[in-house]
């Protein structure tokens, strides 16, 4: 796999990331086969994925603890990206709030060594913006964070360009974690430009749409996890998204491709993008997913995608 550079850290990434949120379980995802997971894991290292992306919000703690249960013996091999700034006020779905205070972010760095088994973390990022702490407080604190060795680059994640430009001040940001789909894509407007530009990688998270592009599921659909709490592709959004996302089957369909594939490959190869964050919860998933860079992809099928996108 082509590996790509994450902003001047040294650090270089596969275009496919593995995303650990799914195998955190509860009270996101119904997962109940941990050994499943670590199979998964074991898979996407073996199969040429270098980059690890989990936090500790993945089931208070859980999915980090696995990804340390399966990668340990390979630590130098492999690229570990966890995030901080979110806490848990109860253990369900609306019990979170925001925290990045410099001593909470203190704490939850050495909770995250400690869970992941290892002395550094390679991208530490801010979970999402904490509107009652100044982003100067949390940026500064990162900066001592890294003097200490701790963690070796700094990212953020679901923020603003204002945002962005305002942590610069502060501290260099090596990357940033955008919400970015076929579906989503107003980033593609100032937050991409400005980072290529800033040479600052983007890992955009949900490329598949929460599973949407996957295509296994039709207008009307009711979810019974956290999508169907956040009322995810109901009322008129819903079905704007799925007249898009059938023509988007037959693209692929007409490509001999899985729809999966196709969007997996679709987002990698947008301006900008380093490295896309695919959740992967079986050793199946992860073949299946990885072989999105196998496919033949040019321009005349891009363009065919643009057509439906506009």
């Amino acid at each position: 796999m082509n590996e790509r550079k994450v902003g001047n850290t040294g650090l270089k990434v596969t275009p496919i990331a593995y995303g650990a949120w799914g195998i955190g379980g509860y009270p996101f995802w119904k997962v109940d086969d941990d050994e499943s997971s670590i199979n998964a894991l074991k898979k996407a290292f073996n199969s040429g994925i270098n980059i690890f992306d989990t936090a500790p919000v993945y089931g208070f703690g859980h999915s980090e603890e696995l990804v340390r249960q399966a990668l340990s013996d390979h630590r130098d091999e492999i690229v570990i990206a966890t995030k901080f700034g979110l806490s848990w006020r109860k253990r369900e779905i609306g019990g979170i709030y925001n925290d990045a205070k410099e001593a909470t972010v203190m704490k939850e760095v050495e909770d995250s060594l400690k869970r992941l088994g290892t002395n550094r973390i390679d991208i530490y990022q801010l979970h999402w913006p904490d509107p009652k702490t100044p982003i100067k407080e949390t940026m500064e604190t990162l900066n001592k964070i890294k003097e200490k060795g701790l963690i070796k680059a700094i990212g953020v994640s679901n923020y603003s360009i204002d945002q962005l430009k305002e942590a610069l001040k502060y501290t260099t940001v090596d990357s940033i974690q955008p919400k970015y789909n076929m579906l989503h894509r107003d980033i593609e407007k100032d937050l991409v430009p400005f980072c290529i530009e800033n040479d600052i990688a983007i890992f955009p998270y949900s490329p598949l749409a929460s599973g949407l592009l996957t295509g296994k599921y039709t207008e009307g659909v009711k979810f019974d996890d956290w999508r169907g709490h956040f009322k995810i592709a109901q009322g008129k959004e819903g079905k704007v998204m799925f007249e898009k996302i059938k023509k988007l089957k037959g693209i692929a369909e007409s490509n001999n491709v899985p729809l999966t594939q196709l969007v997996i490959r679709w987002t990698i190869e947008q301006p900008g993008i380093t490295s896309a964050l695919v959740g992967c919860n079986t050793p199946e998933h992860v073949e299946h997913n990885i072989q999105a860079l196998d496919i033949e992809y040019n321009d005349e099928i891009g363009k065919e995608i643009e057509g439906v996108l506009g």
